[in-house]
């Protein structure tokens, strides 16, 4: 019996030609945007299309939470092991509230 051998080889641009984060640089992004969405959700709106436009703030600011986080797991072999869990702990604790918040927003779009 043959072994299929299935590689995926992650791109090294985006999609509209920038270069990838590295491990620290999407660290640093991923707590800036849980800072900025942390600070940001008490003002959204008491109205059904303030509800609405905050929902899809936040499915856009957690969907980009999971980019982040893909890939600096990803590219974790550009720190140390120590410094790589001591830095992303906070978003590795963050991570069910993530999901939660993105799928209770998606929740509230939905009729």
């Amino acid at each position: 019996m043959m072994k299929k051998n299935y590689s995926f080889r992650f791109p090294e641009e985006s999609i509209l030609g920038f270069k990838i984060l590295s491990s620290i640089q999407s660290t640093i992004s991923a707590y800036f945007l849980l800072v900025s969405g942390w600070l940001l959700n008490p003002y959204f709106g008491t109205s059904n299309v303030q509800i609405k436009a905050g929902s899809i703030f936040n499915i856009i600011l957690n969907l980009s939470l999971m980019v982040l986080i893909i890939n600096l797991i990803r590219k974790r072999n550009q720190l140390k092991r120590k410094y790589f869990i001591l830095i992303n702990s906070i978003i590795f604790i963050f991570m069910p509230y993530i999901f939660f918040k993105l799928f209770a927003n998606i929740k509230i779009l939905l009729p």
